[in-house]
């Protein structure tokens, strides 16, 4: 990429885990198959369970271990696609505890993938 990221068309995918399933789960797979298209930016919604674990979870669905979606996206993101991931993770009513270690879950899975703004970048 030699352009700025606002010069690119960018496939997002809004909550795509969520669709099609009777079960009300979210299906790790659909995050593989999303990526697999073409999606570049993701939709969470990060959720805590009922230990303070964050996980990814809609109203009417099971939740998912944050930790286990992170993972797949970091092993399959690249795969089809060279292309930055954007993730957009909605947070409403989660403790700071649980934010805190979706903060660590996240720089432990992506490691030297992941984009970090600098300080003094504003």
């Amino acid at each position: 990429m030699t352009n700025p990221i606002t010069d690119y068309y960018i496939s997002s995918d809004f909550s795509d885990y969520s669709l099609n399933n009777s079960k009300n789960e979210i299906k790790i797979n659909h995050f593989e198959l999303s990526l697999k298209r073409g999606t570049r930016c993701l939709h969470l919604h990060l959720s805590e369970d009922k230990t303070g674990q964050p996980v990814i979870a809609q109203r009417l669905q099971a939740p998912t271990s944050l930790e286990e979606i992170l993972k797949i996206i970091a092993l399959k993101g690249f795969e089809f696609n060279k292309f930055p991931i954007l993730l957009r993770i909605e947070q409403e009513g989660v403790r700071k505890g649980a934010l805190d270690l979706a903060a660590r879950i996240i720089k432990e899975v992506f490691e030297d993938q992941l984009f970090v703004v600098p300080n003094n970048y504003l």
